[in-house]
């Protein structure tokens, strides 16, 4: 249950206490050895194989505190962060399931960097940001994410981070092309995008035209963080807050 809602680095776990270890919370989260988020149905069933003093009326009860703080953790929260658990789809997957089908409501920020999504979890993911009308901020970074996922599924990811504030994709395996689709997502709008910020360090986007298309298609937009790239120095917003 500790695990529903908590970020990646307030969980520890006894059990993964080794001798030699450096460090216990490494061994809690390394090769996704921290269970993604369970949905109260697959709980209920999972418990079932368990054996109880007295079956009946404490496999009653547990299920009905575990349906009652599963609702209540993810109905109250606001950011959700589970970075660098080396989940794959099948971790992630649940995840947005339980975003998209409205378990989140006052979600604002989606933290899942340093992972590995693939394109199974992409669509999942793009349903998610779609149908949480709160979320404002979403990193991927450093999660394996290559060109093809922005022209998967008709281009949902794209027209899914059209919709958010804050998008960042550090480190990703991206070039021009992912930002190409990105845009032409923008462009369908009726409205402009609500996007301020855009981080795309690390990456191997470097064609100053088409970012300047992107800095015209988001007139709110503030940062386009292009840390490690040949561009770093030569795009600003202008918008952009000038730092002492």
């Amino acid at each position: 249950m500790a695990s529903l809602t908590k970020s990646c680095d307030k969980i520890m776990n006894s059990q993964f206490d080794k001798p030699g270890a450096e460090s216990v919370m490494e061994n809690c989260i390394s090769n996704g050895q921290r269970q993604s988020p369970m949905f109260p149905d697959l709980f209920d069933k999972a418990l079932k194989t368990k054996r109880f003093t007295n079956r009946k009326k404490d496999l009653r009860l547990l299920m009905r505190l575990y349906r009652d703080i599963f609702l209540e953790e993810f109905s109250q929260a606001e950011v959700l962060h589970y970075p660098g658990l080396h989940w794959d789809d099948s971790h992630l997957v649940p995840v947005f399931d339980i975003i998209r089908l409205g378990f989140t409501p006052k979600l604002q920020e989606l933290d899942i960097g340093y992972n590995s999504l693939g394109l199974e979890g992409c669509s999942a993911l793009a349903r998610a940001i779609l149908s949480a009308p709160e979320l404002r901020t979403l990193v991927l970074d450093y999660n394996k994410i290559n060109d093809d996922f922005f022209e998967f599924d008709n281009q949902k990811l794209c027209k899914a981070i059209a919709k958010l504030q804050v998008v960042s994709l550090n480190g990703n395996r991206i070039s021009n092309k992912a930002v190409s689709c990105l845009v032409a997502a923008m462009m369908v709008h009726n409205n402009p995008p609500n996007l301020v910020e855009i981080r795309l360090r690390m990456t191997n986007v470097d064609d100053k035209d088409l970012l300047t298309k992107v800095i015209e298609c988001c007139p709110s937009l503030r940062q386009l963080d292009l840390f490690g790239t040949s561009l770093e120095n030569e795009i600003r917003c202008p918008g952009a807050v000038q730092e002492n």
